[in-house]
């Protein structure tokens, strides 16, 4: 079987693109997770990058409004290295949670 191998490179500044290559092994790891995280249920995938570490990926679904509680407590996907512990504690809280939200 092939080794899922799956890059994210994340969005340096607002408006960057974000870009995923995998080989197929590796996007169909991500797609399986995505479905079935759109099924309702946290999902993750153990993939590696090139180097041959391993990772998990994680996805789940929220499909509150964009100015929920929830929204607005997560983290900007931007790698400026500055998330607060505050966003990064709550980001953890939420992939972890068995909920789809975590407002009040």
């Amino acid at each position: 079987m092939d080794k899922a191998i799956l890059k994210v490179y994340p969005a340096k500044f607002w408006h960057d693109d974000v870009v995923i290559i995998g080989n197929k092994a590796g996007l169909t790891k991500l797609k399986e997770a995505i479905e079935t995280a759109l099924a309702g249920k946290s999902s993750s995938a153990l993939v590696q990058e090139t180097d041959g570490c391993e990772y998990n990926i994680c996805s789940k679904m929220h499909d509150g409004d964009l100015l929920d509680e929830t929204w607005t407590h997560l983290p900007a996907h931007y790698d400026d290295g500055d998330i607060l512990q505050e966003e990064q504690e709550f980001l953890s809280k939420f992939l972890l949670s068995e909920k789809d939200d975590l407002s009040s």
